[in-house]
């Protein structure tokens, strides 16, 4: 998923109760260090964006974020 994909893009790997999913928020713990709830959550608000979710996850919702994001 980029930032600049529409809702309508998410398909299947937005879903999250799909393995996917899971997966990616099984990555962003891994690289962060972060809890898997906390990851899940991050990665649902950010629409699926594994690159947005890791940067709110590392640096905070207060950084500027460095690709425009589209809802």
């Amino acid at each position: 998923m980029t930032t600049l994909a529409s809702p309508a893009d998410h398909g299947h790997a937005f879903d999250f109760r799909s393995s996917q999913f899971g997966a990616d928020a099984q990555t962003l713990a891994r690289a962060t260090g972060v809890c898997l709830d906390t990851c899940r959550q991050q990665l649902f608000i950010a629409e699926g964006d594994m690159a947005l979710a890791f940067e709110w996850l590392t640096a905070g919702y207060a950084a500027d974020p460095t690709a425009p994001t589209l809802h």
